[in-house]
């Protein structure tokens, strides 16, 4: 028999796998009696954002907690030639 946190969990997976910012696979939701904590990686400080959003707005939600990471772009990463100088 499911319960309650069980019904949130699938619902708040169902509504981060519809978000196209989000892959729904990389994060991990846990809930307890209502508190929900997101953990993962995330490719953008936006996503990360609109996963909390998402959460916060089903109704039986009390409380979230956001572990997510942003995923840190490799186009961030500084050039061999710029390394060296």
């Amino acid at each position: 028999m499911a319960t309650a946190d069980d019904d949130i969990k699938k619902i708040i997976v169902a509504e981060l796998a519809r978000d196209g910012q989000i892959d729904a696979a990389k994060i991990t939701v846990d809930v307890q009696n209502g508190k929900v904590t997101l953990s993962g990686e995330v490719p953008t400080a936006a996503a990360q954002s609109s996963a909390n959003w998402i959460t916060t707005a089903i109704p039986q939600v009390s409380d979230v907690i956001n572990h997510l990471k942003v995923a840190r772009p490799e186009t961030l990463t500084m050039p061999a030639a710029e390394k060296n100088q």
